[in-house]
């Protein structure tokens, strides 16, 4: 359960950092702004990848 919890708190971790940046506390988000963040950081970090690993022919 406790790497459960890490896992979860990284992945959220690009959101909720943005989120105290600017202010805004959970309640007042209700998550959409928190998961456009996490979207946009995390699709521009495996994009690459997984284009690599397509190019190369390596598939799952």
């Amino acid at each position: 359960m406790k790497i459960l919890k890490f896992l979860l708190y990284v992945f959220l971790l690009p959101g909720d950092t943005a989120i105290r940046m600017v202010g805004i506390t959970l309640e007042e988000d209700g998550g959409i702004f928190r998961s456009l963040i996490n979207m946009l950081f995390w699709g521009t970090i495996l994009v690459p990848f997984t284009i690599a690993f397509a190019r190369r022919g390596i598939g799952l």
